[in-house]
């Protein structure tokens, strides 16, 4: 229904929760792009700030592409709101999905890029532009190869990746990476078919790592494209602040999750370990330290008990921003 020609059909999956002006900054870029095959879901997680308005008649008015809007009613996070549209994007019959953040926009050849590459290799299972800093136009936010380091377990993603507010290298081609950020990753339908959806249980944070190592361990490459661009207000939508106690919890206690999930064997015995003395780090903060800013150590703590209770999903009780 959406198909033009022979090009692989591309689902670009966007999520908005009370931002529109956002989304709607990225559905304008999108505008620009010229690959032929191609059309937008937006998944909206309960929005209650007349997004889905907004959003709607974006969908009906724009000429360039197809868009629909999801309502998903309530807030299901990243995770849930990624399964959301991917569902969508299977059912209509998509060779591709692309999430992309909300807080995105795109240079108008980027999924051309991709889908090349995406094509000319068959087991490149995720495929991942060039990122940049949108207030930074020319520095690297993500590209090139990642750092994991299980041992620390709430940052087990070494964020400054070696590319990370540098420029990219002229000439640079596509490689094999070990990690992709679910800020702008691009899923084959096959990955998605074995592999299976997001894990709901992360809600934020760690979900693209749990699903890009649960794609290497069924036998497909990761690939970073450096000629495909996109440029990323970088968390703009989510835990703005640096230090949101929220930020800790989900930190914590999905870094935890995701150790028990990937790690090697030898993290069975680190993880309670590492998680003892982060505990009593926080509560030795707590009573030598009793006007600090609490919140965040209690977040960390609720973190780590939540984990051993076995309780995901979103974090039901309000942490003070």
């Amino acid at each position: 229904m959406m198909g033009k020609g022979t090009k692989p059909l591309v689902a670009v999956l966007l999520i908005n929760w009370n931002n529109s002006d956002l989304t709607l900054e990225c559905l304008e870029s999108l505008k620009s792009v010229s690959y032929p095959n191609f059309y937008v879901i937006v998944t909206d997680n309960g929005s209650d700030d007349g997004s889905v308005e907004r959003l709607n008649k974006f969908a009906r008015k724009t000429k360039e592409f197809t868009a629909n809007v999801i309502e998903n009613g309530e807030n299901l996070g990243f995770s849930g709101g990624t399964n959301s549209g991917i569902c969508q994007a299977l059912r209509d019959g998509a060779d591709y999905m692309i999430l992309l953040n909300n807080d995105s926009v795109v240079h108008g050849k980027f999924l051309d890029k991709l889908v090349e590459v995406g094509e000319n290799y068959p087991k490149a299972g995720i495929l991942a532009p060039t990122v940049y800093f949108y207030y930074m136009p020319k520095l690297v936010w993500f590209g090139g190869d990642t750092k994991i380091q299980w041992h620390n377990v709430d940052k087990t993603i070494e964020w400054e990746n070696e590319l990370f507010k540098k420029e990219l290298p002229q000439g640079a081609m596509p490689q094999k990476v070990s990690f992709i950020t679910g800020a702008a990753m691009m899923i084959k339908r096959a990955v998605a078919e074995q592999v299976g959806l997001f894990d709901e249980r992360f809600f934020l944070y760690f979900e693209d790592a749990d699903y890009v190592f649960r794609t290497q361990k069924a036998g497909w490459n990761l690939m970073w494209v450096p000629g495909s661009t996109v440029w990323h207000k970088v968390s703009a939508t989510t835990l703005t602040k640096v230090g949101s106690p929220k930020l800790h919890y989900y930190h914590t206690r999905n870094g935890m999750l995701l150790s028990k999930k990937h790690a090697p064997a030898w993290l069975c015995a680190w993880r309670p370990l590492w998680a003892l003395y982060k505990g009593k780090k926080q509560i030795i903060k707590l009573i030598l330290i009793p006007k600090a800013d609490n919140a965040v150590s209690l977040a960390i703590m609720r973190g780590i008990f939540d984990y051993y209770r076995g309780r995901f999903g979103k974090y039901p009780e309000k942490l003070d921003k």
